[in-house]
């Protein structure tokens, strides 16, 4: 057996574990800091560790690698996947909530951990609408390319020229918009709540993306809980998906 090994036999032996020390919305949860003061216990056995913050492309992942004086280490990453990457403290939060998972897996001292994690929430919970950067470009035509035609407003006394939305046509509405369409139509022609879930079951799950996904989200409008629970679902799919594309690629 490595020194590393027997080190982590003697720690695991003798360590309590973390205790839930933090209340959040929905029940008690672990801070990082918790984590942190227990796993230190484990230096008297001749181990420690380190957490950086590592990219790959677009891709952030959180890299924890556990030492042991003799030299031997063990390393993990974690992604960290975060629906609007221009939000900081969403990037923050989620670097915690990655750190946290990470150091406690490695070091196998996971007593007191609920299911919610309230500093995970600020990268949003299951059931509310995915997020995209926003596009700062300006409105153009699709066939020209140009610049939609701005019509002048007044705002505190100067003159601003907004971009007139662009109305599409039918025909110069891309597979994707005729898809939103599609379902929304349905779902609006629904003649019940349940046959609207119905129309929604059958086809979010063909969504691919998360950036289609929100716009499905904002064109029904979901309020109803089992309407949510679906989009909540392919949500995760998603993430799910991409943590695992950003895992296998490393």
């Amino acid at each position: 057996m490595s020194e590393l090994a027997k080190a982590l036999v003697q720690y695991q032996k003798h360590t309590k574990g973390f205790e839930a020390d933090k209340q959040g919305n929905r029940s008690k949860y672990a801070s990082i800091g918790a984590v942190i003061s227990n796993v230190k216990q484990a230096a008297q056995y001749g181990l420690a560790f380190t957490q950086e913050v590592d990219f790959e492309g677009q891709m952030i992942f959180v890299r924890t690698v556990m030492l042991h004086e003799s030299g031997e280490t063990r390393e993990s990453r974690y992604p960290v996947i975060v629906d609007d990457v221009t939000n900081n403290q969403k990037i923050g939060g989620a670097i915690t909530y990655a750190k946290r998972y990470a150091l406690a897996s490695m070091f196998g001292t996971e007593k007191g951990v609920e299911d919610a994690d309230d500093d995970g929430e600020i990268n949003g919970l299951l059931q509310d609408a995915p997020k995209e950067p926003e596009s700062k470009a300006p409105l153009s035509r699709p066939d020209s390319g140009q610049t939609a035609p701005a019509e002048v407003t007044s705002l505190a006394g100067g003159a601003v020229a907004v971009p007139k939305p662009e109305i599409k046509k039918v025909a110069d509405k891309s597979p994707a918009e005729k898809f939103l369409d599609k379902v929304a139509g349905l779902v609006d022609a629904a003649k019940s709540h349940q046959a609207a879930v119905m129309v929604i079951e059958e086809y979010v799950p063909n969504i691919k993306t998360l950036a289609g996904l929100e716009q499905m989200w904002h064109r029904i409008k979901p309020s109803s809980k089992d309407m949510i629970e679906i989009f909540a679902n392919k949500k995760l799919e998603l993430m799910q998906a991409e943590a695992n594309k950003g895992a296998n690629n490393g």
